[in-house]
């Protein structure tokens, strides 16, 4: 067990969550994050994958997508509009990089789509995207000090955008957390299903009713993504009450 004084609260380093898409820090660990900010740390949340769709050459599965999500023009702007909402309410920084979604990315060798369905989602890539993640961890070099404490996603549900992203913040030094990627960890029973790096140390938070009721409203800002995982924001609300109190929820592992 890992007490919160292990995180070092001082003016030269800061916390930064990883989230490979503009949802996923904030519903994972929205009521951690608010413990965070409540306790004096710097907090921000770093997306990737946050970039408009190219002009043409949509998939069926893409446009999908946008349909449900409820904006077929220009969804992304929405959806950033959406995170930059969430992060006020919870009074962190946050950097949106400007990479494009696997929903939209190509093979270079033989520009055959990443994603033609739901599936391909949770699938390892045919090709790695080797100049893509050159290309993320130069942008991350530019902002990223060795004294800041990375947060980043354990992958819970393969998504491959989220493996990606993960595979990225392990190769640097910095003291790193995991965090379990919910909606996806909300289906898991146990924390052995969950694939922690060998020695990781579980730390856990105790959900208040007043970083539950932020983490909801933070949640509820991401408006044009409840369709993807529920049936309305109030189902949202009640399973994150129950993802947070739950043996699975609300909880970090470090290396």
């Amino acid at each position: 067990m890992i007490n919160i004084n292990d995180i070092r609260n001082n003016s030269t380093m800061k916390i930064v969550y990883f989230s490979p898409h503009l949802d996923d820090a904030i519903f994972s660990c929205g009521g951690i994050i608010a413990q965070q900010i409540l306790d004096g740390h710097k907090v921000e949340i770093w997306s990737f994958f946050t970039s408009d769709p190219p002009s043409e050459g949509l998939t069926p599965f893409a446009r999908l997508l946008h349909r449900r999500w409820g904006k077929t023009q220009n969804p992304y702007q929405i959806r950033r509009d959406e995170d930059i909402a969430a992060c006020k309410l919870l009074s962190v920084n946050w950097k949106h990089f400007g990479y494009m979604d696997c929903i939209y990315r190509r093979y270079p060798q033989t520009g055959a789509p990443l994603v033609r369905n739901k599936g391909d989602l949770f699938k390892p890539g045919r090709e790695p995207e080797t100049i893509l993640i050159d290309s993320i961890k130069q942008r991350i070099d530019q902002h990223l000090k060795i004294q800041d404490t990375l947060i980043i996603p354990l992958g819970v549900g393969t998504h491959i955008d989220h493996l990606l992203i993960r595979e990225i913040a392990i190769s640097y030094p910095n003291p790193k957390f995991f965090y379990p990627d919910y909606p996806y960890a909300g289906k898991v029973r146990s924390t052995t299903e969950f694939g922690l790096p060998e020695g990781a140390k579980q730390w856990d938070y105790r959900l208040t009713g007043e970083n539950l009721l932020r983490w909801q409203n933070a949640a509820r800002c991401y408006s044009s993504q409840v369709s993807s995982f529920w049936d309305s924001p109030a189902s949202m609300e009640q399973d994150i009450e129950h993802y947070g109190t739950s043996k699975v929820g609300n909880k970090l592992w470090r290396l």
